[in-house]
Parts: structure tokens; C-alpha cells; sequence
């Protein structure tokens, strides 16, 4: 299942994300370069596990949704996790289970790229695919 296709299919064609944050401004953690320019923006991070005991017939990973603003308040960041969530959890694809909220962090100064940024988490689960 290709995790980082699908999430930023969802969150790349939902109106209600795209209104807050252009299409250019979400990227995973290997596109970012430099610092962007563009503010809101978010950056996808992806860990895939199975772990043992678990069928075979499901796969699960990670995501974190990294959203990133220019030093202030945090209130465009919350409504920017919102969408995205409301985003996800909706979603509906044949092969997927389920996306699951797990938690919004606290927020963070990130002196690297000049901002502020709080976290979203989720659990993936999906289908394997039958195919060989």
C-alpha cells in the first residue's frame, strides 16, 4: 500500500485543507528543501510497520502531519489539523481500513525552519493486496 500517495491524494483534493494551505505547500519529509517561503505549509512523515502476530492480510503504519506557520498564535495551525483530520477519518478507498486519530502535540518552536508547528499523529491500517 503506498501510504504517502493516498495521504497526499486525500489532503491535496480536499477543499477544506487546500483552503488553508496550497497544493505547492504539502510535501513529505524528502521534498522539503530549504526552508519554504510559503507559510502554512505541511510536512508528511511515514513509518510503515506489521507487527508480529498480527495478520498477514493487514498492513499499518504511522503518519505524522507536521504543520508549520509563521511565529504567532497557534489558532491557523489548530483550524489547519482539522481540516486534515476531518480529511482523513472520512476517507473511503477500497484496500484502506482506516485512518485513526491519535493525537494532536503540543506546540513547538522550530528554530531550523523559522516557525512553529504542532503535530498531528495517525494510524494506518490497510488491506495487503492480493496480487503477487
Amino acid at each position: 500500500m503506498n501510504w504517502n500517495k493516498m495521504v497526499y491524494d486525500v489532503l491535496t483534493n480536499s477543499p477544506s485543507v487546500t483552503a488553508l494551505v496550497p497544493v505547492s505547500s504539502i510535501m513529505s519529509a524528502g521534498g522539503l528543501k530549504g526552508i519554504p517561503r510559503e507559510r502554512p505549509f505541511i510536512v508528511l512523515g511515514f513509518g510503515e510497520e506489521t507487527p508480529a502476530g498480527v495478520s498477514r492480510s493487514v498492513v499499518e503504519g504511522n503518519l505524522e502531519v507536521r504543520v508549520h506557520d509563521d511565529p504567532g498564535d497557534y489558532q491557523r495551525i489548530g483550524l489547519i489539523l482539522s481540516a486534515v483530520k476531518k480529511a482523513l477519518v472520512e476517507y473511503m478507498e477500497p484496500g484502506l481500513i482506516a485512518f485513526l486519530w491519535q493525537s494532536d502535540g503540543g506546540g513547538l518552536p522550530d528554530d531550523g525552519l523559522n516557525t512553529i508547528t504542532r503535530i498531528g499523529s495517525f494510524r494506518m491500517l490497510g488491506r495487503v493486496s492480493e496480487e503477487v
